[in-house]
């Protein structure tokens, strides 16, 4: 009776033991996994503008109730009073479309920043989220073509970007177009598998900063303020073969 009961003892410690070790291990892997491409929750078809206007800025929807742009749009004012933050998203023909902001969270590692609207957008062919590259860009990837930016002269098409130093990548000065109030938009580039794909937001100067490198922080900012939401991010190398 004694032996089966150290038995029991040390198969209750065992379990109780292991099963904190899963669970951590099971959150480690949710925050690690990328989707297929075939397995895109959005649009496969060429969409025009992911960009909503932030009054002097621009930005894009990487969730429901998220928009991700660049840290240094976030005024002051804007910090202490989100609902003041001009967000609108335009539909073909001039309307227009308020979403209003309860919060902001600035990243400090890079000029990236999130916006967290009051009410989730409801997911249609002319707003919705879009997928995120988790793969940091490196040399050795050679240039992404960037077919969509969203800016107030129209979309850029077939520019080349090629990783830089840190978290950053560049445009050639060529290549170089746009004007006051393009920073925070998305550099996307497009596949035939798996849609539009945001790697990178417009700091300025041709150079934008790779949303892979805070990859952590966005899915963590995300789960905590709204747990029934997640980004969809997807690696690069099932992607290059569509991108030549």
């Amino acid at each position: 009776m004694l032996k089966l009961c150290l038995t029991l003892s040390a198969c209750f410690f065992i379990f109780t033991n292991a099963s904190p070790s899963f669970a951590k291990n099971a959150v480690t892997t949710q925050k690690a996994s990328f989707i297929n491409p075939s397995q895109t929750p959005f649009s496969t078809n060429p969409r025009k503008d992911y960009g909503v206007h932030l009054g002097n800025c621009r930005g894009a929807v990487i969730a429901p109730s998220w928009i991700l742009t660049a840290k240094h749009c976030i005024t002051d004012k804007r910090k202490r009073k989100p609902g003041s933050i001009p967000a609108r998203f335009f539909y073909k023909g001039g309307a227009k479309e308020r979403l209003k902001a309860s919060a902001v969270y600035l990243y400090k590692k890079a000029d990236l920043a999130l916006i967290q609207l009051t009410t989730p957008i409801h997911q249609s062919n002319v707003l919705q989220p879009v997928l995120l590259l988790g793969t940091p860009l490196k040399a050795k990837h050679g240039s992404l073509p960037m077919k969509k930016l969203s800016v107030p002269i129209g979309p850029w098409k077939n520019i080349p970007v090629r990783a830089g130093k840190k978290q950053n990548a560049y445009i050639s000065k060529e290549d170089r177009r746009g004007g006051p109030g393009t920073s925070g938009s998305p550099w996307i580039f497009e596949t035939a598998i798996a849609g539009d794909v945001l790697f990178a937001v417009t700091h300025g100067s041709g150079r934008g900063v790779l949303v892979a490198y805070a990859r952590k922080w966005l899915d963590k900012t995300v789960k905590r303020h709204t747990p029934g939401e997640k980004l969809h991010w997807i690696r690069l190398n099932p992607l290059l073969p569509d991108l030549n």
